[in-house]
């Protein structure tokens, strides 16, 4: 359940919130906008100005009335009024690796004009103390398209995940009423507060029933917010965005939103299923076993969530002419070649005119577009930014794509994961974004499989799998085949060729977070792409079902070499599992006009030559 309050934040001009992007020739600080060019305030900067006069208003009331905000302090805001950040992170919290997770959230406001004023400007100065003059290179041009004195009005909404009970809302309101000023440049009288209205919470219509025995469900999102989810860690201040939604994230979101509806926290486990509401019981009997894909970028209102460009994909370039062509189509993709007497690029080696003559020929979805947004924590004695606590967050923008991910629905689930979806979904991410949820029955689709006559197969990953370890050896076909063997490739079958590209993940989890230093394993990933060669070279076996059905699970010798053999709960640990979109398969991609690539780009004059330059026998 999520509670959507819409507030309107009135506001006097000048006013200035630093946009995340560069200006106009000869602006200093331009004002926010998002994707669509929109003026705002960021929804991150209204929630520290709700936190912050929460924090004063449990000073300011006696008794009862400080109690209520204190309480809202610890559940909307997961940070106590009385400990300083420092404290607290200095605290549990560190222990378990991970901060407390707050409760509210908020869009960006956005101004309800619908036009912007003139493109007017205002300067400032600074004035050398020594002759009372302008110092040198001291002016400062400030983006300012409104009279001062004109009232702005920013429309936004917070969002609860769990329920508002009046008191509650009430508490909220008033705490946003005490905010008198919005952005920067405060202590001049930019960003005055005129007047805030807060409505009555938004009601979305009841989801549609599902039928009973579907298994299989295809799972919209359309975001409100921009999103940070699947991060990285590039530098020690930033966090980037991996372009989608992990299936983790999104099971993990539907949890935390499952157990706010009782008024939960923590896990979602069998033991607590009579807490939660009669519709919602299901899903605690058997959400471990729920297998949720990544919600990956589409077109709007696209129901295809494509396949990821084979790695065994590779380009040879004639002249101007640039050809592509799928080296898993050749007899014996095993072994170096030659086409046209050229070598051919792998596409670790593609510049962008490769990957334009790639385009023409796969149906690929444009990635969304990303913004980085500069941050700081802002010191509650001095209300000014922090010492040394800038960081950087990517978001993935969100205004021209949906997000796809497909749901394997175990025994009778289907309705009540309506009925958790039917506010939308929260939290998601860094920052806790906010969209919307619609869940389709697709049970009916054909199951993606391999044609069983044919005696090769060729499978491509659609996500991150976790297949082997760093000790497994350098030579791919072998440790790739041994992994399989360990997760069910028949003996029938071999793995003639692996095109693969590899990455560490976790490197800093287990460096930081485990008791046991001593040794530093982090998890060795097979990239999204990695294409894989199949032979049948005896029986009528086929590769196994649950590969395609629900994802590659991770072989029993690399858990034994992470130390989790036989751990309960293991997505506590390992987040890399099938269960949360992990080691997804899809069968070859097609091409434009629906061919597969690995029969329409395999070419015709190649010359086989060993890796050294001696022709093979």
């Amino acid at each position: 359940m999520i509670t959507r309050l819409p507030v309107t934040i009135t506001i006097t001009a000048p006013y200035a919130t630093r946009a995340y992007v560069t200006g106009d020739f000869g602006i200093d600080l331009p004002l926010a906008r998002d994707a669509r060019k929109r003026l705002i305030l960021p929804g991150s900067h209204v929630l520290g100005k709700l936190v912050e006069a929460t924090r004063e208003l449990t000073e300011l009331l006696p008794g009862r009335e400080g109690d209520g905000y204190r309480e809202d302090m610890e559940r909307l805001h997961a940070a106590s009024s009385q400990t300083s950040d420092d404290d607290r992170k200095a605290g549990a919290d560190r222990t378990t690796g991970r901060e407390a997770r707050r409760n509210l959230g908020a869009s960006d406001f956005v101004l309800a004009k619908s036009s912007e004023g003139e493109n007017r400007a205002r300067t400032r100065i600074a004035r050398d103390n020594v002759t009372g003059t302008v110092a040198e290179g001291m002016m400062q041009v400030i983006e300012q398209p409104f009279a001062a004195g004109e009232e702005l009005a920013f429309k936004g909404e917070l969002r609860m995940i769990g329920a508002l009970d009046k008191t509650q809302i009430a508490r909220v309101t008033r705490a946003l009423q005490f905010v008198t000023q919005f952005g920067g440049m405060r202590t001049v009288g930019f960003g005055v507060a005129a007047k805030i209205d807060v409505g009555k919470p938004e009601v979305l219509p009841a989801a549609a029933r599902l039928p009973k025995d579907c298994r299989r469900l295809q799972l919209r999102l359309c975001f409100k917010d921009a999103f940070c989810a699947g991060e990285a860690r590039n530098t020690a201040n930033t966090y980037v965005s991996a372009g989608y939604v992990p299936g983790g994230v999104v099971k993990g979101a539907i949890a935390r939103q499952v157990m706010a509806a009782a008024g939960l926290s923590g896990v979602l486990e069998p033991a607590i299923r009579e807490k939660l509401p009669k519709e919602l019981q299901p899903l605690a009997a058997g959400f471990e076993a729920l297998v949720i894909r990544h919600a990956v970028p589409v077109a709007q209102g696209s129901a295809d969530r494509g396949r990821p460009l084979p790695d065994s994909l590779a380009a040879v370039e004639e002249g101007d002419k640039i050809l592509i062509v799928d080296l898993a189509g050749l007899e014996q993709p095993q072994e170096a070649c030659l086409i046209g007497g050229k070598m051919p690029l792998g596409r670790f080696d593609w510049k962008d005119k490769h990957y334009g003559a790639c385009n023409a020929l796969f149906p690929e979805v444009e990635k969304p577009a990303t913004e980085l947004r500069v941050r700081t924590q802002i010191d509650r004695e001095y209300r000014a930014a922090k010492a040394n606590r800038l960081f950087g967050v990517e978001y993935t923008l969100v205004h021209k794509h949906d997000f796809l991910a497909e749901i394997e629905v175990p025994g009778r689930m289907a309705d009540a994961l309506a009925h958790a979806l039917q506010d939308g979904l929260g939290g998601i991410g860094r920052g806790g974004a906010y969209a919307e949820a619609t869940l389709t029955d697709i049970s009916t689709a054909p199951p993606q499989r391999p044609d069983p006559a044919n005696g090769r197969v060729i499978v491509t990953l659609a996500s991150l799998a976790l297949l082997r370890t760093p000790r497994s050896g350098t030579d791919l076909r072998r440790a790739y085949e041994a992994a399989f063997r360990e997760i069910g490739l028949p003996a029938g079958w071999s793995l003639t060729a692996a095109f693969a590209q590899e990455r560490l993940a976790g490197g800093a989890f287990f460096l930081n977070r485990l008791n046991d230093k001593s040794s530093y394993r982090p998890w060795l990933l097979s990239e999204s792409g990695a294409t894989f060669v199949f032979d049948r070279t005896s029986g009528q076996a086929s590769l196994p079902d649950v590969w395609f059905d629900r994802g590659l699970p991770v072989p029993p010798s690399v858990l034994e070499f992470h130390g989790l053999t036989d751990v309960p709960d293991l997505w506590r640990y390992c987040p890399y599992l099938p269960e949360n979109g992990y080691g997804e398969v899809t069968l070859p991609a097609r091409l434009t006009d629906g061919r597969a690539s690995h029969v329409a780009l395999a070419p015709e004059d190649v010359e086989v030559i060993a890796l050294f330059g001696e022709v093979a026998g």
